[in-house]
């Protein structure tokens, strides 16, 4: 693994980092988006592509455009490498 995708899969993607932030748990974001608590996991490790009905509630949720957020995630999969895009 190269040490820029290493360093980048050791801190957490914009997603986490913005509930963290909040102070807030799984739950919580899925109590206030209505996405399962599972699919914001994985949504946030970039395990599931942010599209669609996820992505416009977690932009709304987060107020930031839908393209920023996903832009934003786009990078730090990018810094991961290849083995990690969905």
């Amino acid at each position: 693994m190269r040490d820029d995708a290493r360093m980048a899969s050791q801190r957490p993607s914009p997603l986490r980092t913005k509930r963290l932030l909040r102070g807030l748990r799984l739950r919580d974001l899925e109590r206030a988006t209505e996405i399962p608590e599972t699919t914001l996991s994985r949504l946030e490790r970039g395990e599931r592509a942010l599209v669609g009905h996820w992505l416009t509630s977690l932009a709304a949720f987060y107020e930031v455009e839908p393209r920023i957020l996903r832009e934003e995630m786009a990078a730090f999969l990018d810094r991961l490498g290849p083995e990690h895009v969905v």
